[in-house]
């Protein structure tokens, strides 16, 4: 069998595992198993497929596993980080199947969105939890892509490439009180060490699903596209695939793809948990893709 995290042999604190300005290659101990599906408790799929990508993001999953948050928490009752700790604890407890009924915070019964779900999670999570105790450093760094973009380089490309204001567009300097020719955009400044994609796969004005395929590599280099775009690559590799199966944002279902610390795929459809291959992964019309940052061995 086996195990879905990369267990590191030195659990450092989460600000150190997640600090963008440290990427980090670690060693893996000894796996058993992989972690365990979560039953459907209603409309909960959206709530499943993402607790299970955040389960297997390495740097996250193993400060879980060591217990330090719980110890020093001075959130109590409700924490989010400690509600996380105890369902990664949960998945990993030799179990099959696991109800995840202690972490569902949205209203039961309806259908919620995923990517909402992430972001509220994540949130959450970024509290205060002790005197002394900076914000967490959790350093998610969320795109939103456009779906017109045949490929996720595209994609990318589009989200950075500066817009020309001229004419009747261009800006109006407030030192000179002239209008003036320059451009705009938006780039990435830092490289954190989990980078999460948003594919946008719901028209705003209609609501309905965009099923374009937008084609995702397993390995990524960021470089091209953050502020300094020369240099050594920032490369990502590819660790979870979140899906949305359905015609609307109304109705569907979330399933979602992880990759175990061995490189094997795993499917998690709710309380399902099959093995995948990679080219099944790259195939899917993904919602959300999950990036883990690794040194890059050139000229090292």
């Amino acid at each position: 069998m086996l195990c879905p995290l990369q267990r590191w042999r030195k659990v450092a604190p989460l600000t150190s595992h997640l600090s963008p300005d440290r990427p980090r290659v670690y060693d893996m101990e000894s796996c058993v198993r992989v972690g365990a599906g979560l039953q459907n408790l209603g409309n909960t799929c959206y709530l499943n497929s993402t607790l299970q990508c955040l389960t297997y993001t390495p740097p996250l999953a193993n400060y879980l596993q060591s217990k330090q948050h719980s110890h020093n928490c001075l959130q109590k009752p409700f924490c989010m980080l400690c509600l996380m700790q105890d369902h990664v604890l949960k998945v990993n407890s030799g179990r099959k199947t696991i109800d995840p009924i202690h972490i569902l915070h949205f209203t039961h019964g309806y259908q919620e969105d995923a990517h909402e779900f992430l972001r509220y999670t994540v949130e959450a999570m970024q509290t205060k939890t002790g005197p002394g105790c900076t914000r967490m450093h959790l350093s998610h760094l969320f795109l939103f892509l456009l779906q017109e973009a045949n490929t996720l380089v595209q994609a990318l490309e589009l989200y950075t490439k500066p817009e020309i204001l001229s004419g009747e567009n261009a800006y109006m300097c407030s030192s000179c009180n002239m209008k003036v020719t320059t451009s705009k955009g938006l780039s990435i400044d830092r490289a954190s060490n989990i980078l999460t994609l948003c594919l946008s796969r719901f028209d705003i004005f209609t609501g309905g699903k965009v099923n374009k395929h937008v084609a995702y590599p397993e390995h990524l280099n960021l470089r091209p596209y953050m502020s300094q775009n020369t240099g050594e690559p920032v490369m990502y590799s590819l660790y979870a695939v979140l899906v949305h199966a359905g015609s609307s944002c109304n109705s569907g279902h979330y399933y979602c793809y992880i990759k175990a610390s061995d490189g094997q795929w795993f499917e998690m459809n709710d309380s399902t948990v099959r093995p995948a291959t990679v080219s099944q992964v790259l195939q899917q019309q993904a919602y959300l893709l999950f990036y883990t940052r690794y040194m890059s061995f050139t000229g090292r």
